[in-house]
């Protein structure tokens, strides 16, 4: 289980490549909807990107850790489900707000 302590987490991180704080800035229980609107099927195909899928997961009631990335203005996001990690994203916290998968080396790249 890859996301049952916070120690977990920063391990999970550190195999991305990325050096967060050492405790979560939040931390909430989210339910995963029955129905994907459009703003879910968007947020699904990024996890899917970096091999999640949250449609195992409808109807489930996950807990979402956000960690600060040291050294930059983004978050890392875990969606956490029995112990596991199950998805999440980066988030650019600055106006841009641009979202990325939870990928090693997560450099933007232009399409």
């Amino acid at each position: 289980k890859n996301g049952d302590t916070i120690n977990k987490h920063i391990e999970f991180a550190k195999s991305l490549n990325l050096e967060i704080e050492k405790r979560p800035t939040d931390k909430k229980t989210v339910c995963i909807p029955e129905k994907f609107g459009d703003v879910y099927e968007n947020y699904n195909r990024l996890q899917q990107k970096a091999g999640y899928d949250l449609r195992d997961y409808k109807g489930c009631e996950v807990t979402l850790y956000s960690y600060k990335i040291e050294n930059s203005e983004k978050v890392m996001n875990i969606l956490v489900y029995r112990g596991r990690i199950i998805g999440g994203d980066i988030s650019d916290v600055s106006i841009s707000g641009d979202m990325l998968p939870l990928e090693k080396n997560n450099e933007k790249t232009e399409t």
